[in-house]
């Protein structure tokens, strides 16, 4: 029996094929070749067949293509698939479902959206260029299963329950793009029930429910868009495939709701780059990525059409690739941190995420024009090339593999990997690029989620917003996709630091997004090349409380706690990395003593440093109890997701992990904490790297953490309250740095608590003699001996703040 696909995926993926030739633009284009009286129905059949060969990829149909091993590959898994759920099919003219392990009843099971899926597998199958093209058999799978469907399932007659989105998006999408598939070989009186049975259960793209709901926002609103475009389409009626175009810009709403303007609250994307959806949780890694590909698809649908997208505003959709999408991706993998509860989903790893960025950027490329194309295809090189040996996983529709293989094969001139450091205050996140890794921290404040569940899915996800550090390295870019979800211990997530306890899982009736707790979360970033990150953090129930700060430099990570209490009596501990490994790998850790061997945990007393083979160093500037171990764990998908269309299998995965974490002592009142984490070290420039002592703590404490570089004069501050340092003071909540680059100084302001009051005044205080070359209008120099500014931060929601200044004369 084959698997349900997943719901996301099937919406993507059926937007199978770009098969125009390169698109001069979008804005207010027409042509001759679609141009014509909406009554005649020749636009309407001619975007129905645009549509079809987008998603069949009618290159893919071609001898040439077809002889390359990839597309092959996936059309015989595309036939393989068919023809094991056409031996499946239940006949049985009493049968109460088409499928033996999907009973339709009761519908509020969802089992409708999934079997409707498969119906659309088969049309696929049928409709693509493989050995089952036009396969009568086919074809009488797929009509009689639109009609029982219907008849028993999806009509106007049946009250919707269980899940609101497969009534509205999941069902009405799997069945206009089945019938765009075969919509030659359906009565028309056939066509005209089932797009019925779609307007009554979706019939406004601008609201959930029967048109008299919640607005719809983000991803959501883009999907219903698409809904109604295509529905007007085969129902030849002009109003409806309008309405759909104009949802992406709510003309119904004056605008409040469009996907192409920036949100300053809820779902959408910011100015800063930040994607939210679902009310309060960083989602650019899937939902975004359903909002790009699917407005790209309506741009693409409907260029050159009566009902091409307008709206100048579109320029902000292609904007968002570099502020959004690209950060968080790094050689084609998306970073887990933005993927919200699909990190839990096995069949949607993080490169898979990644390709279908690269996807959607391969279809923009054509459509966004001169000065977004070139970028588009850069990137997606860059990223291609980065991620050898297959361009593409083997569940990429088959006009990406084409076309990802043509575009590695020409003379685009691929982006390379960034360097430098981001932050996203309206998502909490971050970003750190280098060479050889990168490095993201998920954060959770009153503002966003500590995580996702429901639905069945993300069971585990307790502590993913706690702090949770990812290190990505250039040699193990798969780290977290090669089943780490289902095989990490999920209560030793990287950075997090927690009491020791035993956890429900969340598994039926548990669906949210659980804010934090407080508000001071963000920090700054310094000459787009380094950074402080901070987190006021109070666990889930209020019990334990932590002050948290990690310091991103040139080729390290300083992690720094203070202030840890707990109001019982629980072991707490700070976990410091949870590495996997292939198995039947050996990973060796060494000591300032020597290699550690066997397995299980040991214990050590303020070691100086460690070094884990295949990731880098620790060093531990003030020492502490530091507990390692190495342990094989077992665990499978479907441990962690058993969600109807998303669930993971039960076949049991082995990993091999190393994991290090200190031990906290709260007896004296409270704990704190500092590692450096150098990725990519060997051992012996970890040893160097703890005697050398470049990097001073100036504060580890409950008001202030901060550090200072001496090889290039960096400091980084984030102050919880007002407090100072021998090197930088501050009269409020701030996070600050100062980092010199040539005959300039960088200096950077932010205010992650977002309070009200008066500016916030810093001092450096070994810093004089400056004169200002540029000052944003938030800042002033209140004295340049020493240097004294004032930040004006009211209301720029924790955005960062940034004056240069040089001791040359002007």
């Amino acid at each position: 029996m084959a698997a349900p696909l997943s719901r996301r995926s099937l919406l993507l993926a059926g937007a199978g094929g770009l098969t125009l030739a390169f698109l001069p633009g979008v804005a207010g284009a027409r042509s001759s070749a679609l141009a014509g009286p909406t009554t005649s129905g020749e636009p309407f059949a001619a975007l129905v067949r645009r549509w079809r060969e987008r998603i069949t990829g009618d290159a893919a149909s071609t001898p040439e293509t077809v002889a390359d091993p990839q597309v092959r590959a996936a059309l015989e898994r595309l036939d393989g698939a068919a023809e094991q759920l056409l031996a499946d099919l239940v006949s049985d003219p009493d049968r109460d479902r088409l499928w033996p392990d999907l009973p339709l009843f009761p519908l509020s099971n969802n089992n409708h959206g999934l079997t409707y899926e498969r119906v659309y597998e088969l049309a696929r199958a049928w409709a693509c260029g493989g050995r089952l093209h036009h396969d009568p058999r086919l074809l009488a799978a797929i009509r009689d299963g639109l009609a029982f469907l219907h008849q028993v399932a999806y009509h106007p007659g049946i009250t919707p329950s269980g899940n609101w989105w497969w009534w509205e998006i999941g069902n009405p999408r799997a069945v206009l793009d089945t019938c765009v598939l075969v919509a030659d070989e359906l009565p028309r009186s056939e066509l005209a029930d089932y797009t019925a049975a779609v307007g009554h259960f979706s019939p406004d793209p601008n609201y959930r429910g029967r048109g008299t709901g919640t607005p719809e926002t983000g991803a959501n609103r883009v999907d219903k868009a698409m809904i109604t475009f295509l529905r007007g389409l085969l129902q030849e009626d002009s109003e409806v495939v309008a309405l759909g175009r104009d949802a992406l810009s709510d003309t119904e709403g004056g605008g409040a709701h469009s996907v192409f303007r920036y949100v300053t609250s809820g779902d959408g994307f910011y100015r800063d780059g930040s994607f939210i959806q679902h009310g309060n949780l960083p989602y650019v890694g899937t939902y975004g990525v359903v909002a790009l590909s699917g407005i790209g698809d309506l741009l693409y649908l409907g260029h050159s059409s009566p009902w091409a997208v307008t709206d100048p505003a579109v320029t902000n959709l292609f904007d968002t690739v570099d502020a959004s999408f690209a950060p968080f991706i790094r050689d084609g993998h998306m970073f887990d941190t933005v993927r919200g509860r699909a990190v839990s989903r096995q069949r949607e790893p993080d490169a898979y995420w990644g390709q279908r960025t690269m996807g959607a950027l391969l279809l923009l490329s054509g459509l966004a024009g001169p000065a977004y194309g070139p970028r588009f295809r850069g990137l997606t090189k860059g990223w291609l090339e980065r991620n050898p040996p297959a361009p593409f996983e083997p569940s990429i529709d088959l006009d990406s593999l084409h076309r990802a293989a043509a575009l590695v094969a020409d003379d685009t001139s691929a982006v390379p990997q960034p360097v430098g450091h981001q932050v996203f205050p309206n998502q909490d996140r971050m970003v750190h690029h280098r060479p050889e890794w990168s490095f993201t921290v998920s954060l959770s404040s009153e503002r966003i989620a500590r995580f996702e569940a429901g639905n069945e899915e993300n069971a585990r996800g307790w502590y993913l917003g706690d702090g949770m550090t990812y290190l990505y390295l250039a040699d193990d870019p798969g780290h977290y996709a090669a089943d780490y979800w289902p095989t990490v211990n999920s209560y030793r997530h990287a950075g997090i630091t927690r009491r020791v306890r035993e956890r429900e899982e969340m598994w039926e009736g548990w669906t949210g997004t659980p804010p934090g707790r407080n508000a001071w979360v963000g920090g700054c970033a310094v000459a787009g090349r380094y950074g402080a990150t901070g987190m006021d953090f109070t666990d889930e129930d209020g019990t334990l409380s932590a002050r948290k700060s990690w310091f991103s430099l040139d080729d390290e990570v300083v992690a720094l706690g203070a202030g840890i209490v707990s109001d019982d009596d629980l072991p707490v501990e700070t976990v410091i990395d949870n590495r996997a490994y292939a198995p039947g790998r050996a990973r060796r850790v060494m000591t300032p003593r020597g290699r550690l061997r066997g397995d299980g945990e040991q214990r050590l007393d303020s070691p100086d440093w460690l070094h884990v083979e295949g990731v880098g160093g620790y060093v531990f500037p003030r020492g502490g109890t530091v507990h390692v171990l190495d342990e094989q764990r077992r665990g499978a998908w479907s441990d962690i997701n058993t969600g109807a269309d998303n669930a993971g299998d039960d076949e049991i995965k082995t990993r091999r992990y190393t994991t290090l974490w200190f031990g906290h002592d709260l007896s004296g009142g409270h704990g704190d904490y500092a590692y450096v984490v150098v990725p990519g070290a060997s051992v012996g420039r970890t040893r160097r790297r703890a005697a050398e002592r470049d990097v001073t703590v100036l504060a580890n404490n409950a008001n202030v953490q901060a550090i200072s570089q001496r090889s290039t004069g960096l400091v980084l501050a984030n102050f919880f309250a007002a407090s100072h340092t021998a090197l930088v003071e501050a009269d409020a909540p701030c996070s600050v740095g100062a980092a010199a680059t040539g005959d300039e100084l960088v200096v950077a302001v932010a205010d992650p608590s977002r309070r009200d009051g008066p500016p916030v005044r810093v001092t450096f205080g070994a810093l004089s003699g400056l004169r200002p070359l540029r000052l944003p209008d938030t800042i002033t120099v209140v004295s340049a001996n020493p240097l004294t500014l004032d930040c004006a931060t009211t209301g720029t929601d924790g955005a960062v703040h940034e004056a240069r200044f040089t001791r040359r004369e002007r």
